[in-house]
């Protein structure tokens, strides 16, 4: 991809961030909730209700508040939080730190498992180990998320005792140990990264069957090309391409989906954040976090279209 072909797909993503913002806008106010009054006590003066109102700027029309908080995001502020009192930047990167390890390790999971055995099932088509893949495949996309989550602990957290329940750390101890955070991590990711990694699975078995059946493929075990080499060099990376959409847009489903597994297992991620923040009506907050993650995901999907080129020289971009 070049540099103005990269420019200009850059530039097609304004509108797009633009479009979420106003509808995040616009859907958070229209809570029934008034953050002012969840701030203050019960028995708070109506004056100082209105003062506080007057503070945070809800008390002028709303095309005015969003020309407001759009002059400030243009200037990389995105506010304050009203509950939190500290910067909306600074929450959000506190928390996504933590989301981004379990979304990291759930994709890497998704991804690697997913390829190996939707590669595996389509070269032993119509065997035992086809149909044992599409079965796996089959049940990691039914099983809701909370529900796998929930079985998880407890097998393996209640019953077993083998991994801890939740959280990232022991929260009994002085100072965290971060040293455990792998065994805190292996449920989260796993449920997180279940759904995700069938249907890379059931995509990657669909591509690569369709690939070996391309006449280049044959050609290639005509002119007597091992099969390693053929599977592998010929018609594995041809297969790839579609996956990796796939992987590409499942960024934007993992970081949807980390809101259930984080409420479930206790995850101070970017998910529990945007919960508690929609929860208590902080409107800086649910604006920043949806602009932030609708940002994170448009740059994945440019991301993506930029590997096309590295898995296969062939795509030219217009």
């Amino acid at each position: 991809m070049s540099a103005t072909v990269f420019l200009r797909r850059a530039l097609q993503l304004i509108p797009v961030l633009f479009g979420v913002s106003i509808v995040s806008f616009i859907m958070i106010h229209l809570s029934p909730t008034d953050p002012v009054l969840l701030m203050l006590p019960s028995d708070a003066p109506p004056e100082v209700v209105e003062s506080m109102r007057a503070r945070l700027g809800l008390d002028q029309p709303l095309p005015v508040q969003y020309i407001q908080w759009l002059s400030h995001v243009l200037r990389g502020d995105l506010g304050e939080s009203i509950r939190m009192y500290q910067p909306v930047s600074t929450a959000i990167l506190e928390h996504f730190q933590n989301t981004l390890v379990l979304a990291a390790t759930a994709l890497a999971f998704a991804f690697l498992a997913g390829v190996i055995l939707g590669f595996v099932a389509a070269v032993k088509r119509d065997s035992a180990i086809d149909r044992l893949s599409m079965i796996v495949a089959v049940l990691g996309w039914s099983l809701p998320p909370f529900w796998l989550g929930l079985v998880f602990i407890i097998v393996f957290a209640v019953q077993l005792d083998w991994l801890p329940t939740g959280g990232m750390y022991n929260a009994s101890a002085i100072e965290p140990d971060y040293r455990e955070l792998p065994r805190y991590l292996v449920l989260p990711a796993l449920t997180l990264g279940l759904r995700h990694m069938s249907y890379i699975a059931r995509m990657m078995r669909s591509s690569m069957l369709e690939v070996l059946g391309q006449d280049y493929v044959r050609t290639a075990r005509a002119k007597g090309l091992s099969q390693r080499t053929v599977l592998l060099r010929h018609a594995f990376r041809n297969a790839l391409i579609p996956v990796v959409t796939v992987a590409g847009v499942s960024v934007g489903r993992l970081l949807g989906g980390a809101v259930i597994v984080e409420t479930v297992f206790s995850w101070p991620g970017l998910g529990d954040l945007v919960v508690n923040a929609i929860i208590g009506s902080d409107f800086p907050l649910v604006q920043g976090a949806a602009l932030f993650i609708a940002s994170l995901f448009v740059f994945v999907n440019l991301l993506v279209d930029v590997l096309y080129g590295l898995i296969d020289p062939r795509i030219r971009y217009t």
